[in-house]
């Protein structure tokens, strides 16, 4: 027996699988908002999972802000090396997050996610602050400011209430932008 013999024809169920998952109470972005490759949190959030046993404790959780470039360091790390100055420049260790030691990365002040380029957005995150920053031909829809703490779903633009966030997180991104990197070099 055969996948498709056991679940049908395969290409009618990819196609509907979505659909059919909402009928059954399924979020594909749970209280995230919006899609794959935006700007909003539905486009890019993903739980990270790692497991290495004897070093990082089971059953841990950790609120830190990552990406996955992050990983180059973290390797880099984990065998004791340094990662050359023209790579990887965006990447910081998680070694000291994952063995319990450290519960943020000190030295990121950001980290910057731009989406699959369909709305002129960059995400400039800080945990708990979050700014959707246009430019281009939407640079027009002005900016968002979220607090991820209290709006998990991004329903309240907070950028006309804490015009000093996205000030300062528009500092980071303009900061980042214009010394091409966000992890120091040597």
């Amino acid at each position: 027996m055969n996948l498709a013999d056991e679940s049908g024809n395969i290409r009618s169920k990819f196609k509907t699988a979505k659909r059919d998952a909402k009928k059954l109470g399924h979020v594909t972005n749970g209280p995230w908002e919006d899609d794959k490759g935006k700007a909003y949190e539905g486009g890019h959030r993903v739980p990270f999972i790692a497991r290495w046993p004897g070093k990082i404790k089971a059953n841990s959780e950790s609120d830190c802000l990552l990406t996955p470039t992050d990983l180059f360091a973290t390797a880099a790390n984990m065998v004791d090396r340094e990662l050359p100055d023209d790579s990887a420049s965006d990447s910081f260790s998680l070694l000291p997050i994952l063995l319990g030691r450290n519960d943020q990365i000190a030295e990121r002040e950001a980290i910057f996610i731009l989406g699959n380029g369909k709305d002129s957005a960059i995400s400039v995150c800080t945990g708990r602050w979050k700014l959707v920053y246009r430019y281009g031909d939407d640079a027009g829809m002005g900016h968002e400011l979220y607090d991820l703490q209290n709006d998990r779903g991004e329903q309240n633009n907070l950028v006309k209430e804490n015009p000093e966030e996205a000030q300062s997180l528009i500092a980071a991104l303009k900061s980042a932008e214009s010394s091409g990197a966000t992890r120091k070099i040597r």
